[in-house]
């Protein structure tokens, strides 16, 4: 490796067998879950600002079914730079990609075992990556690097890694070709294993036996031994976090003061926080409240009712936590459920279920998310929550106010200037982003809707919009596709464009705002475009509710 590339410092993090073999994979379905457990509690406690595994691993494991077709990408034409999305991140998930496999909507992992944080996606490739798949990754904004032409140069990927990404410490947790390519080539710093109770502290691999690697620790852990080695035991990054203690043994009077409690978890520092804030508010509210068969983080009387807080920041299913609520519906009690991480099957669809995701910001306070749609304050949102401000509804409500949004499309048949308007955000009635998405090559679609086109029409014939020249609204032939569809088209010749090239500028106008040239509000009235089924906690604030 040239003295001028640098690298992160790299921990191989990995699960070894009672024999002392590297598992293969990490099967969780056949893997002993505690084991898993304290592969994962590991995996946070290094606190590492990324991860590293081959693509397969990464789909397998976290993203699991998410598809996409990236054969509708394949008019594309891409160079080979690095795409670097602009939001800046201080977690990743590194996927080394060869065989461009990884089919994700998202830019960005979702699982609970990794954190705190949802690490974002860097797709490390080849320059003999297709156009089409270059072109969809950049579609769902997931970052990717060039790492050499026809096979992966890893001392230019982790180069790249530390530099672009400012990474510094990498674990790898790659079992297979990749994780032994990065061992063979000397790259690894640390050895981290998790093996089975009954292994003996000198099992470890044969690679390892013949390295010289210093024992750092040897730990017991819930299910599973933890052996920890470096090439450098003395500056070994690991550290154990002695003050991490938590004092849910801890009691508060009704009447003493929260201020005075010394809080080490995110979980009594929340508990604390909504006694805090019930209290301010006049309610009776009590923490480790026991009932019959139950203990509530708080328990609240307000409003001739009675209310249940449970915070969560350890993994618990939906079955245990329909158990869990099944008995404060049973004695009249709502209880709301605020979990640090949710899981995939955490859905928004029962009215009996309330779940929502806290948020503990740098300074401290706590945030609310209503399923990423809106984010509220613990304040507003205990308050609101009491006072059933917050409601589930069975159907989501676009708002009547649109925002329709101009975008310059050139004429790719004559080269006159056009242009084409979208409709983003669209917000609910509970004044919610949503995400909708017209289908191509069809008529129906909601930013065509009669309503629409005949304001826009007003619009750019005014005094106000002639500055917007724009074709007809209409049917046109396409013979790409080998049928007519509602489409814009050419102030000046009438050529069809296209969706594909549509979308591609609606797309590039999500990240210049500079493309998006005039905006008009509108408010469009027709009940038959405004509501469709969504089960969700709806949260209007001074608007109505979706229902």
């Amino acid at each position: 490796m040239s003295e001028k590339l640098q690298k992160p410092y790299i921990v191989y993090h990995s699960i070894v067998s009672q024999n002392g073999h590297i598992v293969d994979d990490l099967a969780l379905n056949t893997y002993p879950q505690e084991i898993i457990a304290d592969y994962f509690q590991i995996h946070q406690e290094f606190q590492a600002k990324a991860f590293l595994c081959e693509s397969k691993i990464l789909q397998d494991r976290y993203i699991v079914n998410a598809t996409e077709d990236v054969s509708r990408f394949g008019l594309w034409h891409m160079g080979r730079e690095d795409y670097l999305p602009t939001h800046k991140n201080d977690y990743y998930v590194v996927s080394i990609d060869t065989s461009y496999s990884l089919r994700s909507d998202l830019s960005y992992i979702n699982d609970i075992r990794l954190g705190n944080s949802n690490p974002y996606i860097i797709e490390v490739l080849c320059k003999n990556a297709p156009d089409e798949f270059l072109a969809y990754l950049q579609a769902y904004n997931i970052a990717y690097i060039f790492a050499g032409d026809d096979t992966i140069d890893y001392a230019l990927a982790m180069h790249k890694l530390k530099t672009l990404f400012d990474i510094d410490v990498l674990l790898l947790e790659d079992n297979g070709e990749v994780g032994m390519a990065l061992i063979e080539q000397g790259y690894v710093d640390e050895y981290s294993l998790v093996m089975p109770s009954q292994s003996d502290r000198s099992i470890v691999p044969d690679y390892l036996a013949r390295m010289a690697y210093e024992f750092v620790e040897h730990r017991q852990l819930t299910g599973s031994k933890w052996l920890y080695m470096a090439k450098d035991a003395t500056n070994a990054i690991f550290k154990r976090n002695n003050n991490a203690k938590c004092t849910s043994e801890a009691e508060v009077s009704s009447h003493d003061s929260e201020s005075a409690i010394t809080i080490d978890s995110p979980h009594d520092a929340l508990k604390y926080a909504i006694l805090k804030e019930c209290r301010a508010l006049g309610y009776d509210a009590f923490e480790e409240y026991r009932g019959k068969d139950w203990r509530a983080d708080v328990y609240v009387e307000a409003n001739d009712r009675k209310y249940a807080f449970e915070v969560q920041v350890t993994p618990q299913s939906l079955r245990k936590t329909y158990e869990r609520q099944a008995k404060y519906i049973r004695d009249g009690i709502t209880c709301c459920w605020l979990f640090e991480r949710e899981s995939r099957n955490m859905r928004e669809e029962f009215e009996e279920l309330p779940l929502f995701k806290f948020i503990q910001t740098p300074n401290g306070e706590f945030e609310v998310s209503l399923k990423g749609r809106k984010t509220l304050s613990l304040m507003d949102f205990v308050e609101d929550f009491i006072n059933n401000r917050i409601r589930f509804c069975q159907h989501i409500k676009r708002s009547p106010i649109i925002d329709v949004k101009f975008i310059q499309m050139d004429c790719h048949k004559c080269g006159a200037k056009n242009y084409i308007y979208n409709i983003w955000p669209l917000i609910s009635t509970c004044n919610a982003e949503l995400n909708y998405d017209d289908n191509l090559w069809v008529s129906d679609k909601f930013i065509f809707h009669p309503e629409i086109v005949e304001k826009v029409k007003e619009y750019v014939n005014s005094d106000r919009g002639k500055h917007l020249p724009m074709g007809e609204i209409k049917e046109r032939y396409s013979g790409m596709v080998g049928h007519s569809y509602m489409s814009f088209g050419c102030c000046k010749c009438d050529a069809i464009f296209g969706d594909f090239y549509v979308r591609e500028a609606i797309i590039d106008s999500w990240y210049y705002e500079e493309d998006i040239v005039d905006h008009l509000e509108i408010e469009v009235n027709a009940s038959e475009t405004m509501q469709e089924e969504l089960p969700h906690w709806c949260h209007p604030g001074d608007l109505d509710f979706c229902e």
